[in-house]
Parts: C-alpha cells; structure tokens; sequence
C-alpha cells in the first residue's frame, strides 16, 4: 500500500461516519474483516483519537454550512433565541453523527431534518413574533440542501430538470425578508 492509499483510508475514515463506526467495531477481534488496506491502516493509529477527529470534523463541517446557509435565521435568533448551530451541540446530532457523510445529500437531508425540527418545533412564540418563520426556515434549507453533493445525473436525451431541483411554495416573499432579516442583525 502506497502513502496515497494510507490518505485515501484516513480520509476516508475521517470523513464516512458509518465506515468509521464499523471499521471501529471490527477491530480486535473482528479485524480479520476488514479490508486488508484498511485494517493496515487502523493497526497504527490511535482508535479513540480517530472517532474523536472524525465527530470533531462532522460537527465543523455543518457548522460552516449551518452558518453560512442559515445567516438569516442567525440574524433573528435575538428574537427567537434559536441560533441554528446550536443544534450541533444538541444530543440529537451527536446521536446523528456516526450515520452522516460528510459531502454526501443523503447525510444533509438527515442534518437538515434535525435543523428544522430544532428550528420550527414548538414555534408558536416565535411565529407569534416572526410570522414568515417557517418560510425563511424552508429557503434558506433549500440552500443548504443544494451544498451537498448530487446524486450522478442519469443521460437523457433531452434536457430534464435535475433531480436535486428543489421547488419551494412559501407564503411570503423571502428575498425581502432575507433583506430585512440581515438588517435586523447588525
């Protein structure tokens, strides 16, 4: 096995949280099934400090999404005292954790989940002060969807919308609430 073979394993072991939680389970005992290059890889790395690294990079990794994607929702959270990285500190997520991918839709569409019901349970008190709550949630989780990556688009002969097409009814018009949202926060 090369040195670029080692990277791709970590990586890949950083960065698959189900391919760490069963690379994890299968070692001692169990490592006889695993890959030969990965249970090389495993035999000389600190186990614990690994998990460790690969939750400490999921929970970054949403971090920059969740930011950056809900920066309006952010924006109000003075209002609704529900900052949307805070999720990320939630037992939920870490629960979530060992299943995400970091990059992959699947993985987004879980996080996501989480992040509307954190943001959008038990609203009443926050829609009763920001009535186009649920709408500014959906937008800017359309956004965040769309980060991930796609599915392989499968040839067609003639052009089709994209499988990761998201259309959104929502009840207000977001663009100038993104507006007044951002002013609210500064």
């Amino acid at each position: 096995m090369n040195s670029r073979e080692r990277q791709d394993v970590i990586l890949r072991l950083l960065a698959d949280g189900p391919f760490r939680a069963a690379a994890l389970a299968a070692t001692g005992d169990g490592a006889h099934r695993l890959p030969p290059e990965v249970a090389a890889v495993i035999s000389g790395v600190d186990l614990p400090a690994l998990d460790r690294f690969g939750r400490f990079l999921c929970r970054h990794y949403y971090r920059e999404r969740v930011v950056h994607y809900f920066k309006y929702c952010r924006a109000v959270a003075f209002l609704t005292d529900r900052a949307p990285e805070k999720v990320l500190k939630t037992p939920e997520f870490t629960a979530l954790m060992p299943r995400l991918i970091l990059g992959d839709r699947g993985s987004a569409e879980l996080a996501l989940e989480l992040l509307r019901r954190f943001l959008t349970g038990d609203a009443d008190r926050v829609r009763a002060r920001i009535p186009y709550w649920d709408d500014l949630v959906a937008y800017q989780g359309a956004f965040f969807l769309s980060d991930a990556m796609p599915p392989r688009p499968t040839a067609t002969q003639f052009p089709a919308r994209a499988e990761t097409a998201a259309i959104l009814e929502l009840s207000w018009d977001n663009s100038k609430i993104a507006a007044v949202s951002a002013r609210a926060g500064n």
